[in-house]
């Protein structure tokens, strides 16, 4: 499977779809653990584990599981617009 990245629209193997909010190491287990962030509350927590917070969301829309865990990237996080630096802004 592809990499997985934070902003990324991700499907479960428990076929529940969330956007990617951490990816990396929890403090309970070892190895790397996808935090997502779910639009309705069946999940297990709001982005924190036993007191330490990873990401923030709702209370219950949380979900940390292993990458093994994740069957399909839906979608890539949009990227945000390029800025035009002040000293290329055309003057008035």
């Amino acid at each position: 499977m592809a990499t997985i990245r934070v902003g990324q629209t991700v499907e479960t193997t428990g076929e529940q779809q969330g956007i990617v909010r951490y990816v990396g190491p929890i403090h309970v287990s070892d190895g790397t653990f996808v935090g997502i962030e779910l639009p309705t509350p069946t999940g297990k927590n709001d982005g924190s584990v036993r007191g330490e917070r990873y990401f923030t969301c709702p209370p219950g829309h949380g979900l940390f599981i292993r990458d093994s865990s994740i069957a399909a990237i839906i979608s890539q996080p949009v990227p945000p617009p390029p800025s035009t630096p002040k000293s290329a802004a055309p003057k008035p």
